[in-house]
């Protein structure tokens, strides 16, 4: 069929010859990409385009990573079994929270190893301060504030990564990549007022990433 339309195409000027060669290929491209469709629909173009779109129902509106973990600590403090929430919504926010990491949009693979491993241990930072007894789990900016009875888990605080301010009497837990540059410590009020806060209940209930 290609060689009869070209035969054809000669009795044509050249530059109309040009723009019918061009649509004979637009039509090539569409109609090779319906054959890829309809004998492998997992592998055609059609679903590669909407791989790379992977729309979430949580993170739809999210442009980064941070507003990916942002938006994280807004929903565990909505959708949590100790907020009201239920298990089974939780569950999906996790694993929709896992999936960005498989998502094009967000170039995961292309972050330092450390905003790599930050962002994928994150929900289980939240779900093991969660578990703790006697806890009260404060969301202020980027970074977890804990008080209330805290002596008795300082270890598994350390451990997990958090680190203790004695002028505020509560532990902290910051992103590597925010390590504050202020040599004046400013009041947990402060600090309040300029970032908001939000806490978390304090009941013993765990939600993994699958």
């Amino acid at each position: 069929m290609g060689s009869i339309f070209f035969e054809k195409t000669l009795q044509f000027s050249r530059p109309t010859a040009f723009w019918v060669h061009k649509v004979f290929l637009i039509y090539c491209i569409f109609y090779a990409a319906e054959c890829a469709q309809s004998k492998h629909p997992n592998k055609s173009i059609f679903n590669q385009f909407s791989t790379i779109a992977m729309k979430t129902n949580y993170f739809n509106d999210c442009q980064s990573l941070e507003e990916v973990k942002r938006r994280y600590k807004e929903l565990a403090m909505r959708h949590h079994p100790d907020k009201g929430g239920d298990t089974a919504t939780m569950q999906e926010i996790n694993n929709e929270y896992e999936s960005i990491c498989k998502n094009p949009r967000f170039d995961f693979a292309k972050q330092s190893q450390q905003k790599q491993e930050d962002f994928i241990r994150y929900p289980e930072i939240i779900n093991q301060v969660i578990a703790l007894e006697g806890i009260i789990i404060e969301l202020i900016g980027d970074w977890l504030w804990l008080s209330g009875n805290t002596y008795p888990h300082r270890v598994q605080l350390k451990q997990m990564g958090f680190y203790f301010a004695p002028k505020k009497v509560m532990w902290y837990y910051r992103p590597p990549e925010y390590k504050s540059a202020n040599h004046s410590p400013k009041t947990i009020e402060y600090i309040r007022t300029k970032y908001g806060s939000d806490t978390i209940g304090i009941k013993s209930v765990k939600f993994e990433l699958q």
